[in-house]
């Protein structure tokens, strides 16, 4: 009962992104660029930004950041494919895909902006 008002139980899900309830499959290499780009960097960057090598960090973000939100406007807004915000099965989830789909872009537009903008700082993120 408890996974029902958090989110998805195992059952209604598949183990990674893209293979949720909506039932929208990613291909081989969307599932290796999900992984490598929109969950693996970003995390890669975060580690980074804690070292001497915030700068390399910075960039990892900007880059991770850039590509996750190419892949979201491209997926979500321009390919016509069940994944786009307009071409959703009928139910109560779609006003909510909408609304991520929207926030994602915005976080990760955000993203790209933090780190463009430590990239432009002369000073040092952390020493």
């Amino acid at each position: 009962m408890y996974s029902r008002r958090v989110g998805p139980s195992r059952s209604q899900r598949g183990s990674w992104p893209g293979t949720w309830r909506v039932g929208v499959g990613l291909s081989e290499w969307q599932n290796i660029y999900v992984i490598t780009v929109i969950l693996i960097a970003p995390l890669i960057a975060l580690l980074l930004l804690w070292t001497r090598y915030a700068r390399l960090g910075l960039l990892v973000l900007v880059i991770s950041m850039a590509g996750s939100l190419i892949f979201g406007v491209i997926y979500h807004y321009v390919v016509v494919s069940p994944d786009h915000v307009s071409h959703l099965p009928p139910g109560d989830a779609a006003g909510m895909f909408r609304l991520t789909a929207f926030l994602l872009i915005l976080t990760e537009l955000f993203g790209v902006v933090v780190g463009l903008f430590g990239l432009r700082s002369n000073t040092r993120v952390y020493s």
